[in-house]
Parts: C-alpha cells; structure tokens; sequence
C-alpha cells in the first residue's frame, strides 16, 4: 500500500498562475483552482481508499462519474497536480476527456 502524505491539504498556488486567477474572477470566469477540494468528504475517502492500494505492481484506473458541475474535473485536477509535487510516490496521472462512444481508451492510457 502506498502512502499519501497530506493528501486534501491545500496545495500551493502556482505564483505563475495567479495574474490569469485574478482575470479570470474579474471576468466572472470561473478560474482554475484545483488546490483545495472543498467538501465532497466521500469522494475523497473513497478516491484516497482506491489510490493507496497502488503497490507498484500493476496499473490501477478508475472512472469518476458524477453530475454536470459536481466537481469531477476540479478533484482530478488536484490529483495531478498532487502527484506532481510529490515524485517520490512514482504515481502519474493522465487526465483525458472521453465520449461514451470512444471504444479505444485502453490504448490511450497505455501509450501514455
């Protein structure tokens, strides 16, 4: 099993990012934030669950699916983002948008 420092703590923002932040609220864009995940308590402990039985040994994958607006893009986000600052935990993430109809997934995450 793998362990998951201070996995749901409050990433650092990018300080590179934060002028496009700010336009984008002044905007009224909803801005790219994926540094805190606030709330959905059982998403996280199921997600936290499934991801520390990661042993190096095999691929793990899973399937978020969830309602427009319930925060599926803005946790794998925060994962990504998550397990590029931390290396040491040789996990990588693959972030990709898919329809229904798209019978090559498979393919897609083993070229990556």
């Amino acid at each position: 099993m793998i362990r998951l420092p201070n996995l749901w703590d409050r990433l650092t923002i990018d300080p590179s990012k934060l002028a496009t932040i700010a336009k984008d609220w002044s905007e009224g864009k909803v801005p790219d934030l994926p540094y805190v995940i606030i709330g959905q308590e059982s998403a996280k402990s199921a997600i936290a669950a499934k991801i520390s039985m990661i042993d190096g040994d095999r691929m793990v994958n899973s399937i978020i699916q969830a309602n427009y607006g319930d925060g599926k893009t803005n946790i794998i986000k925060y994962l990504k983002l998550y397990f590029d600052l931390h290396p040491e935990l040789n996990v990588k993430m693959l972030y990709c948008r898919v329809s229904m109809t798209y019978h090559t997934i498979q393919k897609r995450i083993y070229k990556s």
